[in-house]
């Protein structure tokens, strides 16, 4: 992904965009899809330059939100997203791919459903 965005012949970029258009369209069509993102978590292990969560940010208060707080944040979402992109950021050693997959879960279920999942936890 980042080769491509030192691209600059005009001729690649155009098979570029044409390739991703036709990708595009494969997978909506003319439908215009709206991701809310959630982050769940702000614990990272790494040092990306364009995130807020990189691993030297000290002040920052690190957590992962709780089953309950996802589903009440998802719940009130004030966009009409058509779907939800759950989001933590890469520590391996302090948020679990269980608890990742539970907050897709959590994240993308009914109403009804994150309520009932929200309490079990």
């Amino acid at each position: 992904m980042a080769a491509l965005m030192h691209v600059s012949d005009p001729d690649l970029l155009h098979e570029i965009f044409d390739t991703a258009q036709h990708v595009k369209q494969a997978i909506y069509g003319r439908r215009l899809v709206i991701f809310a993102p959630l982050y769940v978590s702000n614990m990272c292990a790494n040092e990306c330059t364009y995130c807020a969560f990189p691993a030297r940010n000290t002040e920052l208060e690190r957590r992962a939100l709780t089953q309950e707080e996802i589903a009440r944040e998802r719940g009130r979402s004030s966009t009409r997203a058509t779907s939800a992109c759950c989001s933590s950021p890469a520590s391996p050693t302090r948020v679990r791919v269980s608890y990742v997959l539970k907050s897709i879960e959590t994240s993308t279920a009914s109403p009804m459903t994150r309520e009932k999942s929200a309490a079990s936890t």
